[in-house]
C-alpha cells in the first residue's frame, strides 16, 4: 500500500512538472530563420566562375584565395555549412546559384558516403534551422523530399513538438542563451565578441575532434533503389536547365575505419552506379578516396584536413582537376 501511494505521489509530480514546464515554455515559440539574403546579395554582386558547395569536408579542405591564385585568378565561391548534406546542397544550388542569376564555369559539389542519395539526412534539429536560411519560399521540392522524416518519427518526439513548439528550433534560443551569458561575462558587447571569437577557435573541429568515426550512412542501400526520391535528379535538373556541369567530388579519408568503409564492396558498386547514371548527364565525379598525394599527415581528424595543409590540399586540388577548371 505504501509503494503504491509513493508511486502515485511520483506520477503526480512528474504530471505538475510537465504542466508546469508547458506553461513556462508557451512564451517560447518555433521561430522560422529569415533566408540569408546579405549572404544571396554578395554572390549575386561577385558573379563567381565556379561554384563549390558542400560541408566541413569542403570549407575545412579548400581555401579560396589559393584555389584562385592557381587557376589564373578566376573568382571561386564555398557555399558550405559544417553539417550540410543534400537537402543543403540542393539549396544552395537552387537559392544561391541559379536564384542569384549566376552563371558559373562549372559547379563542385563534395559528396561522402551514401549521404546523396539520403533526402532525410540532416534535416531536423538544429539543422532544420539552418536548412530555413537557405530556403527562399515556400521550396515544395525540399518540402515532398524530406517530409518522410517526420512521418517517420517516434509518437513521443512528435508529443514533444506539440506540447513544446520552440523545441524545433532550440538552436534558435541556444544562440540567444549563448549570447546573453558572454555579454554578462563580457560586460560589453566587443568584449563579447572577442570571447566568442576565441571560444570558436579554441574548439575548432581541427583542435577538439577526436579521432573516432564519422560514418554517416546508416544503411547500405543500393543506388538504384534510391536514387529517384533523392536530391540528385532535381540538383542535375537544375544543372541541365541553366547550362552548367556539376563534377561531384568524393574527399579521401584518413585510414581507419571511415576510409576501409569507403572500400567496402557496397560503398564500390554504390559509387560505380553513381558514375553510370551521371554519364548522360553531362555531369561527372572526381574520385579522390585513391590519391596517394593526399598522406595521413595532411589529416586533423579522421576525414578534415589540418589546417596546415590546407594551401597543399588546395593547390593539389587545382592540379588533378586542372580540365574541370577551364
Amino acid at each position: 500500500m505504501r509503494r503504491h501511494a509513493e508511486a502515485l505521489r511520483l506520477v503526480w509530480f512528474c504530471a505538475v512538472v510537465l504542466i508546469g514546464a508547458t506553461f513556462l515554455a508557451r512564451p517560447f515559440t518555433a521561430k522560422k530563420e529569415r533566408f540569408d539574403t546579405a549572404r544571396f546579395k554578395q554572390i549575386q554582386a561577385r558573379q563567381p566562375d565556379f561554384v563549390l558547395i558542400g560541408d566541413s569536408l569542403l570549407g575545412y579542405s579548400i581555401e579560396p584565395a589559393v584555389l584562385e591564385n592557381a587557376i589564373a585568378g578566376r573568382k571561386v565561391e564555398l557555399l558550405w555549412h559544417g553539417g550540410a548534406a543534400s537537402a543543403a546542397w540542393y539549396l544552395y544550388l537552387k537559392n544561391f546559384v541559379v536564384g542569384a542569376g549566376v552563371h558559373p564555369r562549372r559547379v563542385f559539389i563534395f559528396i561522402h558516403d551514401a549521404v546523396l542519395t539520403d533526402p532525410q539526412f540532416r534535416t531536423t534539429g538544429k539543422y532544420a534551422q539552418q536548412l530555413q536560411q537557405l530556403c527562399r519560399s515556400d521550396e515544395p521540392v525540399f518540402r515532398e523530399l524530406t517530409k518522410a522524416g517526420d512521418q517517420r518519427l517516434w509518437w513521443f518526439p512528435r508529443l514533444v513538438a506539440l506540447v513544446f513548439p520552440a523545441d524545433s528550433n532550440r538552436a534558435h534560443y541556444q544562440q540567444r542563451v549563448d549570447g546573453w551569458m558572454r555579454r554578462l561575462v563580457a560586460r560589453d558587447r566587443n568584449a563579447a565578441r572577442r570571447l566568442e571569437t576565441e571560444a570558436n577557435q579554441t574548439f575548432d573541429v581541427a583542435n577538439v575532434r577526436a579521432d573516432e568515426p564519422v560514418i554517416t550512412t546508416e544503411g547500405e542501400k543500393p543506388f538504384d533503389s534510391v536514387v529517384a526520391q533523392s536530391f540528385l535528379p532535381p540538383i542535375l535538373a537544375l544543372a541541365r536547365d541553366n547550362k552548367f556541369p556539376i563534377t561531384f567530388v568524393r574527399p579521401k579519408k584518413r585510414p581507419g575505419p571511415d576510409a576501409e568503409f569507403d572500400a567496402k564492396p557496397a560503398m564500390q558498386a554504390y559509387y560505380s552506379a553513381l558514375q553510370r547514371y551521371l554519364a548522360s548527364s553531362g555531369c561527372d565525379i572526381v574520385d579522390l578516396t585513391n590519391d596517394p598525394a593526399i598522406t595521413e599527415e595532411m589529416f586533423a581528424d579522421s576525414v578534415h584536413i589540418g589546417p596546415r595543409s590546407r594551401r597543399t590540399f588546395t593547390t593539389h586540388f587545382a592540379a588533378v582537376l586542372t580540365d574541370h577548371f577551364q
